[in-house]
């Protein structure tokens, strides 16, 4: 597997695969993972791909294939389960682009999904000459907390009969309450060192700041969501979530994010649903994603 030093970083080598274009294109889509999907989970999209264009995905450091730790999560001493940060990722993506493919620069589609899209989002944020569209796939909830979409057992006022979900006992629904927040929390460590406990302070709100881009008139912009039934079944499944409470605590906010996430660009399209999708839309659904991408590069091509 290839592999490579940062040169603010050596001696910690990232895996990466840069694909150059089979068409005379001078545009680079660049795949940024969420905490749990590595880089080789968008080979099946990429493989789909029609528009032929250059493609670069990558895992972070103590992500995927990537073996070897962020050097700042032990830098002068520190200790502990929060390390670097995302504005650590967001310049890491950045020397990493402009040492394997520099001559991309200033023609880049982002993808992300789940907490890439916050990566995503902050690197168009600070490089706002070097994007001219992205593709947020199931982006996760920056400013919310899974315990703020929720009633909380706890407050002295909770009257469980009020939250009319007959299917669920109250003792299921505690249990709910306390698991949730434990897995998804931002203050939940994470296996690659990744601090993401500021996320609601850098992103504080879904549809601010606005991604102009470098003609200041907005990134080429499509938002996914994943599909609701899906999401609500396969987190039964595999959480023991009821669905009645996915559909009617969770699922409201996270429409409402991606309503919010489509306007961050007066070019900005969705948010869309992506059929038969759960929250790694990349995974269940890579022709729909390919699709999605081929469209954005169609977009983006008509620019220059």
């Amino acid at each position: 597997m290839p592999t490579i030093s940062l040169p603010s970083k050596p001696g910690a080598e990232l895996f990466y695969e840069f694909t150059p274009s089979s068409a005379s294109s001078d545009l680079l889509i660049v795949f940024v993972n969420g905490l749990v999907a590595p880089a080789m989970g968008w080979k099946p999209t990429i493989g789909l791909l029609k528009s032929g264009v250059s493609t670069l995905i990558y895992d972070r450091f103590g992500q995927g294939a990537t073996t070897a730790r962020d050097p700042l999560d032990t830098a002068e001493g520190k200790t502990g389960p929060y390390g670097h940060t995302y504005l650590d990722v967001v310049k890491d993506l950045h020397e990493l682009i402009h040492t394997v493919a520099a001559e991309y620069a200033g023609r880049l589609l982002l993808v992300g999904n789940s907490i890439g899209v916050h990566i995503v989002r902050l690197y168009t944020q600070h490089y706002p000459d070097q994007v001219l569209g992205a593709l947020f796939l199931d982006s996760n909830i920056a400013n919310k907390e899974f315990h703020d979409m929720w009633p909380n057992p706890k407050d002295p006022g909770f009257d469980f009969s009020s939250l009319q979900v007959d299917d669920v006992s109250l003792e299921q629904y505690q249990e709910v309450c306390q698991k949730l927040p434990g897995m998804f929390n931002s203050t939940v460590p994470t296996q690659e060192g990744l601090d993401r406990r500021n996320q609601g302070e850098l992103l504080p709100q879904p549809d601010e700041p606005k991604l102009l881009g470098p003609d200041g008139k907005g990134i080429y912009l499509t938002v996914v969501g994943h599909d609701p039934e899906f999401f609500a079944q396969q987190s039964l499944a595999m959480m023991k979530v009821p669905a009645s409470l996915t559909n009617k605590f969770t699922q409201p906010s996270w429409s409402a994010y991606n309503e919010g996430l489509a306007k961050l660009s007066p070019r900005a399209i969705g948010p869309l649903i992506a059929p038969g999708a759960g929250h790694f839309i990349q995974k269940d659904q890579p022709q729909y994603v390919a699709e999605q991408i081929d469209e954005l590069v169609s977009k983006i091509g008509g620019t220059t």
